[in-house]
Order: C-alpha cells, then sequence, then structure tokens
C-alpha cells in the first residue's frame, strides 16, 4: 500500500512541478524552454504514460462505493472461471446483472434482479458506504439490493473464484469477514 502512495505523492509532485516551471517568469524570457522547464514536461510525460498504462491493465476486481460497474463492464474472479455483469437473454432486450461461467459458453448462475429487469443499458450496479449492493436504473432508482441489517467500515464487494458475489471488509481478510453472500 505504501508504493501506492509513493506513486501518488510523486504524480503531485510532478504536476506541481511542471505547473510553478510553466508559469514561472524563468520560461517566459528568451528561452521558452529551460532545461527546469524540460524536466518537468518529462515528468508529465511520464505521468500520462503510467497513468495510462495503470487504467488500461488494472483489472476491475472488486467493487467499492467510489468503484461500479456498469452496463457494458465485467467483474470478474481471479481464477477467471466466473464473471458478473449485465446481460440479456437471447431472445430479450430486457437487461439482468448475473453470474456466469465464462468457460462454459456463458452459463448463468445467479441473476441479481430476476424479477425486476432493466429496460434498457443504463444500469449501474454499486457497494453503498454501508457495504449494501445495489442496482440502479437510468434515473439512479434502486432496482434491487441486497438484504442485511449489518454494516462494514470499509465495504468491498469482490467475486470469489467459488462463484460466490461476497462483501466484506476491505481493512479485515478472511472468509469469515463476509457480510453479505450472494450465489
Amino acid at each position: 500500500m505504501e508504493s501506492k502512495y509513493a506513486f501518488s505523492s510523486y504524480i503531485s509532485t510532478c504536476g506541481h512541478l511542471l505547473y510553478t516551471r510553466l508559469t514561472s517568469t524563468e520560461s517566459k524570457g528568451d528561452q521558452p524552454f529551460t532545461r527546469k522547464s524540460m524536466n518537468a514536461f518529462a515528468c508529465l510525460f511520464v505521468y500520462f504514460l503510467l497513468f495510462s498504462l495503470l487504467e488500461t491493465s488494472i483489472p476491475l476486481g472488486s467493487l467499492t462505493p467510489s468503484r461500479s460497474i456498469r452496463d457494458g463492464d465485467t467483474l470478474g474472479s481471479t481464477d477467471g472461471r466466473f464473471a458478473l455483469g449485465f446481460f440479456s437473454p437471447r431472445s430479450s432486450k430486457s437487461r439482468y446483472v448475473g453470474i456466469w461461467y465464462v468457460i462454459s459458453s456463458g452459463t448463468v448462475v445467479w441473476v441479481a434482479n430476476r424479477n425486476t429487469p432493466l429496460k434498457d443499458h443504463s444500469g449501474v450496479l454499486t457497494v453503498t458506504n454501508e457495504g449494501v449492493l445495489a442496482l440502479l436504473n437510468g434515473t439512479h432508482n434502486i432496482i434491487w439490493s441486497t438484504n442485511t441489517s449489518r454494516t462494514v467500515e470499509n465495504p468491498v464487494a469482490q467475486l470469489l473464484d467459488t462463484g460466490n458475489l461476497v462483501v466484506k471488509d476491505g481493512n479485515i481478510d478472511g472468509p469469515d469477514r463476509f457480510f453479505v453472500a450472494e450465489f
């Protein structure tokens, strides 16, 4: 976790350095691109390069209150056997959230909103600050949610290698720390 904060600190430093170099009077003289401003530019270039690589290479492995999935996104188990996401049955335009086997041509094993399908592709699956999984439609109305009376300090929803979708406290590891389990 410390490397994540060190990286963020480095990025912030690079952004601040670039801003001060490019807005300083030193870079506005006869030589608009001084060695210091070029160093700041190089730092910014590295920032954008790393950010774009991180954004495309980190899989969406869990849901948090700040990280939801939208129709078109999937959440996968670490072993790659299961996926959670939005789907439509063959002859239907209705949208559902479900878990399916990836290997056996998408056999659905669990459906969240079986009785309340979405009418379009505007659905969002999220976990609330209290640890409740909620499916929202395009007008942000909850059309399906888990039923739990326990709250979680740092809620994280994760699709396990068993195909179970669980909500746990992200600060605590261990299977006995699951607060919500589906499927």
